[in-house]
Parts: C-alpha cells; sequence; structure tokens
C-alpha cells in the first residue's frame, strides 16, 4: 500500500519510533523513542521457534487444557469425562489423537540438538504408549478414570499437578528450546 493511499497510515519517527532490521542477535529490535519527555526504551524480538520449541508448547497447552478443569471444577468435568470414557470409539479417538502428539514430541526432539530434548522425547514416549493403550485397550484406562472420578479430591490433586506440568512443557518451549 502506498503511502497517503485510502487505508494507509503514515508514521514518522517523532510518532512512533524506528524499525531497524539485522540487529546483532539476529531478530528485529525496535528503537522506540519518546518526543516528550526523551525517553529511549528498545525491545528486541526472538529468534524464530524451533520445532521442538512448537512441539512443547502445543502439548504444554494441551496438558493444561486436560487437566486444569480438574483443579478448578471437578465436579463439571466429570461430566465431560464420563461422556469421553462413556463409549470404546471416543476413548479410541482420544488415543490417536494423543498419539499424533506424542510422535511429533518424539520426531522434534530427536531432530534437536538440544541438551534437555530428553525431557520431550520421555515424554513423548509416555504419550504414545498411553495412547497405544487406548486405542488397544480401552477398558483399562475407563476402570483407571471411574477411580478417579469417585474422589473430588483426588481428581483436585490430580488436575492441579498435571496443570503445573504443562506449564512446566511451555516454558520449556517458550524459555529454554
Amino acid at each position: 500500500m502506498a503511502p497517503g493511499a485510502p487505508g494507509a497510515i503514515d508514521l514518522d519517527d517523532q510518532q512512533c519510533g524506528r524499525l531497524l532490521v539485522g540487529s546483532p542477535s539476529g531478530g528485529l529490535s525496535r528503537l522506540l523513542h519518546s518526543p516528550d519527555d526523551g525517553a529511549t526504551m528498545v525491545l528486541k524480538g526472538s529468534e524464530p521457534l524451533t520445532q521442538l520449541a512448537i512441539v512443547s508448547v502445543v502439548a504444554g497447552i494441551v496438558v493444561i487444557a486436560a487437566r486444569a478443569p480438574l483443579a478448578i471444577a471437578p465436579v463439571a468435568s466429570s461430566t465431560g469425562i464420563r461422556w469421553l470414557i462413556g463409549s470404546d470409539a471416543r476413548i479410541r479417538v482420544a488415543g490417536g489423537f494423543f498419539g499424533v502428539i506424542g510422535v511429533a514430541m518424539i520426531l522434534a526432539a530427536n531432530a534437536s540438538d538440544h541438551d534437555t530434548a530428553w525431557v520431550i522425547r520421555i515424554g513423548g514416549w509416555a504419550w504414545a504408549v498411553a495412547a497405544f493403550m487406548l486405542v488397544v485397550a480401552p477398558s483399562v484406562y475407563r476402570g483407571i478414570a471411574q477411580r478417579v472420578l469417585q474422589d473430588s479430591l483426588r481428581m483436585r490433586a490430580l488436575g492441579a499437578i498435571g496443570a503445573l506440568f504443562g506449564a512446566f512443557v511451555v516454558y520449556l518451549g517458550i524459555g529454554v528450546y
């Protein structure tokens, strides 16, 4: 869009700052300055996320989304879980979903040369094995889930532990990888 064209926003250095491309870190740096008080602030962009970081963030968000409701509202969450474990087909579909995430974790960790990629690799294998069990023997998972659903305190504890673990995996993806 050309400057001055309808819908274009004309910005000058005095109003919003300059965008500097090609900083030493390889990312973008934005130098913002305020004409009123002379204050200057430098914001640095980050490197693009690696495959391992993306997979870690996605896996962590899935864990948080699955476990946090158990810690916050165990009775309401139990309704959805009871629906999920109500048929073998739904349990197997969930197993397929978790299997895809587990395999993605394994592949991303194997492709990475990061020192702590083993954490995601082990988690990926655990998810893949659990997914295989969900697909092959859904009645085993149903039995475990029914025992957990009997006690609200147990649901809260497992939900809180799972949500904290998910937050740790997200942290690995954002802060470490």
